[in-house]
């Protein structure tokens, strides 16, 4: 039965192996300006600086008894990935069939939500796991599109991770705290990459994890002392020396969240959650 769909991709070599042009540049943008009226969004992005990963080259082996067919490094031939949004549903052979092409190289999302994105992000080979494959990063002046496709990608990565982080399992949570008390990762990392909810839920273990880590083993490479005088004032008190400090921090250090820039002690309420980050101390 034909397969039917408002997102799918088209992947194909631009020539065949004698030279001729079969998934040019040029056809690209006939076809969309062709199909104007019925395409919602698209994208598409020529891959010229592929080569084959250690993952091909293994799964050429297993294709043909153990033999590999293509090595890791080698170049890849000259390709497209064109990304279409549909405003209806479209048959696959026809797309295939108005380019040309064999209707295996008309593809199917994989994705289960967002699936438009989903499918065009990969073509910069950004996500992490591409980039630890060793594929070739492809800048933001090689995408074609028309839509804001970086606003859309970024917004996805970090529905991505916030999501990853609703599904986390026990153990990946235990992971996390234990890099919080080695020092690889801060409490601030956290909550900007999965959000705070989820932050919150974990509060209390993340900021223990991190008092443990200074306790045991942070200590500043380098300290420097201001003092901050109120001699004259009755007890030195209300004439603004905290925020003086903090003036003083954030012109040392502009580029600083605030908590990272300076973290107050002295006050039994105080903990040391933001100590190591902190390059002013107020005591």
């Amino acid at each position: 039965m034909a397969w039917k769909g408002r997102v799918m991709e088209v992947v194909s070599n631009t020539h065949d192996k004698n030279g001729k042009p079969i998934f040019t540049e040029q056809m690209v943008e006939d076809y969309l300006a062709a199909h104007a009226n019925s395409i919602q969004r698209w994208q598409w992005t020529l891959h010229d600086m592929d080569s084959y990963t250690k993952e091909d080259e293994l799964k050429s082996a297993q294709k043909n008894n153990g033999v590999a067919t293509v090595f890791a490094g080698q170049p890849k031939e000259e390709h497209i990935h064109l990304a279409l949004e549909c405003f209806s549903p479209h048959y696959m052979s026809a797309v295939a069939k108005a380019f040309g092409l064999p209707e295996g190289q008309v593809q199917k999302p994989l994705a289960q939500y967002n699936q438009f994105i989903a499918m065009a992000r990969y073509q910069t080979h950004e996500d992490t796991e591409e980039q630890a494959k060793g594929k070739y990063l492809y800048p933001d002046s090689a995408v074609h599109a028309n839509y804001n496709f970086r606003v859309a990608f970024d917004d996805y990565s970090n529905t991505a991770e916030r999501s990853k982080a609703k599904r986390m399992k026990k153990a990946e949570i235990d992971n996390m705290i234990e890099s919080v008390e080695n020092g690889s990762v801060t409490p601030e990392e956290i909550r900007q990459k999965y959000g705070y909810a989820f932050y919150a839920d974990h509060e209390k273990a993340i900021l223990k994890a991190r008092t443990e880590y200074i306790r045991r083993y942070y200590t500043p490479s380098l300290r420097l002392n201001f003092y901050v005088d109120a001699s004259g004032v009755t007890h030195g008190g209300r004439i603004g020396k905290t925020q003086l400090c903090k003036m003083l921090a954030r012109s040392l250090f502009p580029h600083l969240l605030d908590s990272e820039c300076f973290y107050e002690v002295g006050s039994s309420k105080a903990g040391l959650q933001s100590y190591h980050e902190a390059r002013y101390h107020l005591e």
